[in-house]
């Protein structure tokens, strides 16, 4: 395995790096549990403080639950706004016609929608990073202000600041495409007897790479003359 340390620290980077390590997301916990039983007896490892912010539908849902509204009518207005990524309010009564129709046309809608445009993004609750572990050279508790959730020692401060501070954290991501990939070589190895190396497969492969383009023509061919 090599690593190009350059892209981690050089004289540009003003920040510690940040880590990111895949495992399946099967294994991942037996990674974390091994990770805190070898550092953290003495309070060198911890979790990272997440801060929950209101999000868009959310907003609705709390104002409408202080107005008493019927939860068959927010249901109907939360509907209405796209299913997007960080959506706000202010991009959606641009985005959707339907949405922005309700805002204008419904005067309790529209009270509940400028309500929560006003508490939009604002702190709702605090929680567990879920991927995010930050492990020091000495006790934490001597460096940042943490607390105990469920025996698990968890920073106050969020990644950023916990970076900020100097300290390193890494990602322990679990990734759904790995355990497939597991899983996949387990059943060749049961189906056919084949123990298959996924480290060892060639990344560059020409002749597959020229039947998976000659498929991908196939396809966008067939969808064309649909559409056609």
């Amino acid at each position: 395995m090599h690593f190009f340390l350059s892209g981690f620290l050089n004289p540009e980077r003003v920040s510690m790096p940040d880590i990111d390590i895949d495992f399946d997301d099967i294994n991942r916990g037996r990674v974390i549990s091994y990770v805190k039983e070898r550092y953290g007896e003495d309070q060198r490892r911890s979790n990272c403080y997440l801060l929950g912010t209101m999000g868009a539908k959310g907003a609705i849902r709390d104002v409408a639950r202080v107005l008493e509204m019927p939860f068959g009518e927010v249901s109907t207005i939360t509907k209405l706004v796209p299913a997007e990524l960080n959506i706000t309010l202010d991009r959606a009564l641009e985005e959707s016609s339907d949405f922005r129709k309700r805002y204008e046309e419904d005067e309790e809608a529209h009270r509940v929608i400028d309500l929560a445009r006003k508490i939009e993004g604002l702190p709702r609750n605090t929680s567990i990073h879920a991927a995010g572990v930050v492990i020091a050279k000495s006790p934490l508790t001597s460096q940042v202000p943490v607390w105990v959730s469920d025996g698990t020692l968890v920073t106050e401060y969020d990644k950023d600041d916990v970076e900020a501070l100097g300290l390193l954290k890494m990602d322990f991501l679990g990734l759904r495409t790995l355990t497939i990939i597991d899983d996949a070589v387990k059943n060749i190895r049961q189906s056919h007897g084949i123990e298959l190396d996924v480290d060892k497969i060639p990344l560059v492969d020409e002749r597959r790479h020229h039947k998976c383009y000659a498929l991908e023509i196939q396809v966008l061919s067939f969808r064309w003359n649909r559409q056609a």
